[in-house]
């Protein structure tokens, strides 16, 4: 493992965090340049790949101004920092550190924890999210080299230890392979690493044909935006997700999503009939807003966010070619947690994405 990865990965463990990454400025074109990061879908990761040093983002703040930055919830985040709320409209806590070393600053660290974890940071927590920025800061100085942003961040994964006992010879695809249910394993990227038959049959697919792949690649009819969008809502709160989809022409799946830091569970079940309201599994419209979010802080974007992907300057515009399969939510007894649109003007639901305000353009 390079220095910096083991410094990221240390200080990840340290803090109890369930991911982060560490920023370098490229002092000419005055930029933050996401340079190793962990815990994070890979697309979001890219798209925030750099930032402008004079952007309003936490890691921007914590750079320029040598402190620590905490956003402690979404209403938070929302208000503090309007167009990252929009771009990661989740659940989760934040904070960021500068990396001040021995006459230079080198760039930011920026750590994430789950929905769980508490909102407030205590004098004595700010003060160790500063130390693990000076302990990165450290490693930076002693390498004795001259680091420049990559144009990709590296990605990478802190393995978090888990044990199972048994006294039989029997595996664990035995155990599932005996239920009702289909279970599907998904690693932080969204790859099906392991599926039963079962799964399989259920999704209307061949085991051979879906692993290595990400089910809305793989199956037409997962090819929507909310497909994904539960699965980043999951991997990055670190809360079980659930929805019921159709897979044509008209079988009903209720999918589970439970998340941790190594990837993400789901298990898959033939529900009879479809979803109604009595069932609490209402329709989920693709632009509602997650409780909690003020309006007048939406309103102080002023450019269009796609949430829909949450994809960045590299994103195409015009309209969506993909197919729409009735999709119905329930985050956690939440109906679509964390689904928004903030467009110019505070009204209409534009289909051109656009980088948000302090992301730098790749073109």
């Amino acid at each position: 493992m390079e220095p910096l990865e083991e410094a990221l990965a240390v200080a990840v463990r340290r803090a109890g965090a369930s991911g982060g990454g560490i920023y370098l400025v490229d002092e000419t074109r005055r930029l933050l340049g996401l340079t190793v990061g962990c815990g994070l879908p890979g697309d979001v990761a890219v798209s925030w790949r750099q930032v402008h040093v004079t952007a309003t983002v936490p890691v921007g703040d914590a750079f320029r101004e040598d402190r620590v930055v905490w956003v402690g919830s979404q209403e938070e985040m929302a208000l503090s920092y309007p167009q990252t709320a929009a771009a990661l409209p989740y659940r989760f806590t934040l904070a960021a550190a500068p990396l001040t070393g021995g006459g230079r600053h080198w760039g930011a660290l920026f750590l994430i924890w789950p929905a769980g974890h508490s909102g407030r940071a205590s004098p004595r927590e700010r003060g160790n999210l500063a130390a693990l920025g000076r302990s990165v800061a450290r490693v930076l100085d002693a390498s004795g080299r001259a680091f420049v942003p990559p144009d990709e961040p590296h990605m990478m994964s802190v393995d978090s230890a888990s044990e199972s006992f048994s006294l039989s010879a029997h595996t664990p695809a035995d155990l599932m392979g005996r239920l009702p249910e289909g279970f599907v394993a998904l690693d932080l990227e969204g790859r099906i690493t392991y599926l039963t038959g079962r799964a399989a049959s259920l999704l209307g697919s061949r085991v051979g044909r879906l692993l290595g792949t990400r089910p809305w690649q793989s199956l037409p009819w997962m090819d929507q935006v909310l497909v994904e969008d539960h699965y980043r809502t999951a991997l990055i709160s670190r809360e079980p997700v659930s929805f019921t989809v159709r897979r044509p022409p008209d079988t009903w799946l209720d999918i589970a999503l439970y998340p941790d830091s190594s990837g993400i569970s789901v298990r898959v079940t033939p529900r009879n009939g479809r979803p109604d309201a009595a069932s609490g599994t209402g329709f989920c419209s693709l632009f509602s807003t997650p409780p909690g979010l003020p309006s007048e802080a939406l309103n102080k974007a002023p450019r269009t966010v796609d949430l829909r992907t949450a994809r960045g300057p590299a994103a195409d515009s015009g309209p969506s070619s993909r197919p729409q399969y009735p999709v119905a939510a329930r985050h956690s007894g939440e109906a679509c947690r964390g689904r928004l649109m903030a467009t110019e003007g505070g009204s209409g639901c534009g289909r051109n994405r656009r980088s948000l305000p302090g992301q730098a353009r790749s073109d």
